[in-house]
């Protein structure tokens, strides 16, 4: 691949506001662009995101109920190299409730709680369906995962 830079910033925040309850906020900041001279597509970079931000309350003690609740987006990313074609921005929403005893936690995550229909991946290429006479470019995208329950066990030793 051609010469590039990355350029940016990652501020992370975690916040105890009880024993029992914190908070935390991640945003990362990017700016990745080709540093070649011949590019005939244009610098920018496919796919690289710009803006990521995690944020999130965790509930929980030693013993007793636990909970979280997490949202993570990702910004619109660019698909071609002159940046005229972007990615819709991804926002998805976590959660998780449980219980842990002193060596054991039981907790259901639910992932994608909101049953989003974001894309995970997005790409800009020319394809052609059956019936059709020529190539059509267009975004093709792979879907985030749909709204799915995890059940998880974890013991401590």
């Amino acid at each position: 691949s051609d010469a590039s830079r990355h350029t940016g910033v990652e501020w992370a925040n975690y916040y105890a506001v009880t024993d029992w309850l914190n908070l935390n906020l991640d945003v990362a900041l990017t700016r990745s662009r080709f540093t070649g001279d011949d590019l005939p597509d244009g610098d920018r970079i496919e796919n690289s995101v710009g803006r990521v931000v995690t944020g999130g309350l965790y509930a929980g003690r030693a013993s007793g109920l636990i909970g979280a609740l997490q949202l993570r987006s990702f910004g619109p990313r660019p698909l071609t190299g002159d940046g005229s074609v972007t990615s819709d921005a991804t926002a998805l929403v976590n959660a998780q409730i449980g219980y842990r005893f002193q060596r054991i936690a039981v907790a259901l995550d639910i992932l994608n709680a909101f049953d989003s229909d974001a894309a995970d991946v997005s790409y800009f290429y020319g394809s052609r369906l059956r019936g059709e006479a020529t190539e059509v470019e267009d975004v093709h995208a792979h879907p985030v995962i749909p709204r799915t329950a995890r059940l998880s066990v974890v013991a401590r030793f």
